[in-house]
């Protein structure tokens, strides 16, 4: 009975974030022509903020209140694996050759910025718990926040700077104005609504999760980076669909990274609430979220530079690549014995 409740919870938080992904697909448009602004913009911080939510809830959630940090790093790796695999979701429903070689080469910044927040987090993550630096925390008054996770969080803001700035006026172009209509405040209040949705869930399905590894007794990281990661990264399924569906690649394709930056963000944001410093409380497992989001960004960033326009039958090598990849990142997450038997303890 229990198991049955578990899961029945789990379809109907599915649900839910699927309804508020599909809104906010149509929403991202309305907002591109209103405020002016390109698709790879709208996908990548509006949209990949809001779908972003979900892991922001759940980060703070577990790393916070059911004090298991292990699972919110889990949770935001996990996230950026899943986001970059969606490429291959993507691939196999869009008609007309590969996905990623039909963007316009500017949305490959959203993935540079993302490749270079994944590394400044493994690169702390690494000082941290080689014990390489021993840094010291400010204290807030109800918690202690790392000087790494204020230089990520201001990394953060640099990238979200730097995409305004490279997307502004994008929306230009556009000679058919389909939504004259409709208000800015009336877009902004049901982006609230459907927003209030994500969180809502977002918090639900924290207690799922938590059920989740006392039945069934996984490793908190996998169930991190597997289940929640996931269930989170769905609203990003289905907005990303949607758009394809709807002719918007750039904001698919922005959408995903996008999300992806701001998962990054996600672990410095959480480090405010944590009381104690963060990063300190992470192991080295994590590496191999970190490694195998690093590899995916780069076949990403390497088919977005050097394989624009070329034209593929079905689906792209690089997404076979990406989806043998995440697979075998997953398998390496739940059972890293294999990689100790290659390398050595």
């Amino acid at each position: 009975m229990e198991h049955l409740q578990i899961w029945g919870s789990f379809l109907v938080s599915a649900i839910l974030i699927i309804f508020a992904g599909v809104k906010l697909t149509k929403y991202g448009d309305i907002l591109s022509e209103r405020l002016n602004l390109g698709h790879a913009f709208i996908g990548a911080v509006l949209i990949g903020w809001s779908t972003s939510l979900p892991e922001l809830v759940l980060s703070i959630g577990t790393a916070v209140y059911a004090n298991a940090p292990n699972i919110t790093m889990g949770n935001v790796l996990g996230s950026n694996l899943f986001n970059i695999f969606i490429i291959v979701i993507l691939d196999i429903v869009y008609h007309q050759g590969a996905i990623l070689r039909s963007v316009e080469k500017k949305v490959s910044l959203s993935t540079i910025l993302s490749l270079m927040m994944v590394c400044a987090v493994g690169t702390c993550l690494y000082l941290n718990v080689s014990g390489k630096i021993d840094i010291s925390s400010i204290d807030l008054g109800f918690s202690k926040l790392g000087y790494d996770s204020v230089v990520i969080f201001s990394m953060y803001l640099i990238c979200m700077v730097v995409l305004f700035r490279s997307d502004r006026g994008g929306a230009k172009a556009d000679t058919v104005k389909k939504y004259d209509g409709i208000t800015l405040g009336s877009v902004l209040l049901k982006c609230l609504f459907v927003i209030g949705i994500i969180v809502g869930t977002g918090l639900w399905l924290s207690d799922i999760a938590t059920d989740i590894n006392r039945v069934y007794e996984l490793d908190a990281g996998f169930v991190g980076s597997f289940f929640l990661a996931i269930v989170s990264s769905l609203p990003e399924v289905m907005t990303c669909f949607i758009a394809v569906r709807m002719g918007f690649n750039n904001m698919a394709i922005g959408t995903l990274f996008g999300s992806n930056v701001f998962n990054m963000g996600i672990i410095a944001f959480c480090d405010v609430f944590y009381p104690g410093h963060l990063f300190k409380q992470f192991n080295s497992s994590h590496y191999t979220g970190v490694i195998f989001v690093i590899l995916l960004t780069f076949v990403t960033l390497g088919t977005l530079k050097f394989k624009q326009g070329k034209q593929a039958k079905f689906i792209g090598s690089e997404s076979l690549l990406i989806a043998g990849l995440y697979l075998l990142g997953m398998y390496t997450i739940y059972d890293p014995s294999w990689l100790r038997m290659i390398f050595g303890s």
